[in-house]
């Protein structure tokens, strides 16, 4: 998963804030159906969008929205936040990041996992049995299906990438051809 780091700072932020998991889940929950409103509504989006709109109105009709909707605190809080520092497109991302960076804060290693077809359920146990033994410690594991990898697996946890794919070796393979 790409993720901007503006997404990532903003869902770390707003995980700090949670103190537990039912707090968490309770403001998951909300996001995504705060979301799927500005998401869904036509005239909504493309008032947001129109350049020709000026910052004040849109900033005011959105808090307004967000009060309507009386939602927790916390939620209520990071909505006027995103509003205000005009990061309101960024709110979908920062969704669905949220679970991830609340998983980084419980201490669980989380690994894109990409297969060309999908995985077997012994097969990920098996991809989880030892990269919990690599990490020493609890893992998740985003099973992506990616038939652009041919076969085999590419493995990516943060900025380190596992590649023992097809498509990873024919890439080292041209890359060798291209330096002769």
């Amino acid at each position: 998963m790409k993720v901007s780091t503006l997404v990532k700072r903003y869902a770390h932020g707003l995980v700090a804030a949670c103190s537990e998991e039912a707090e968490y889940e309770s403001i998951l929950t909300e996001l995504k159906e705060i979301n799927r409103l500005f998401e869904s509504h036509r005239e909504l989006k493309f008032l947001l969008e129109n350049p020709f709109i000026p910052r004040t109105k849109k900033k005011r009709i959105v808090e307004e929205i967000i009060d309507s909707l009386k939602p927790h605190p916390k939620v209520k809080r990071f909505l006027h936040l995103i509003n205000d520092h005009e990061r309101l497109p960024l709110l979908k991302d920062i969704v669905n990041y949220f679970p991830y960076a609340w998983l980084a804060k419980k201490g669980v290693a989380v690994f894109e996992v990409r297969s060309a077809v999908p995985l077997e359920k012994e097969e990920v146990e098996a991809i989880g049995d030892k990269l919990t033994r690599l990490e020493a410690g609890p893992v998740y594991l985003d099973l992506i299906v990616d038939p652009e990898i041919l076969a085999g697996l590419r493995i990516r946890k943060g900025n380190v990438v596992y590649d023992a794919s097809i498509k990873g070796q024919l890439n080292k393979i041209k890359e060798i051809l291209s330096e002769e």
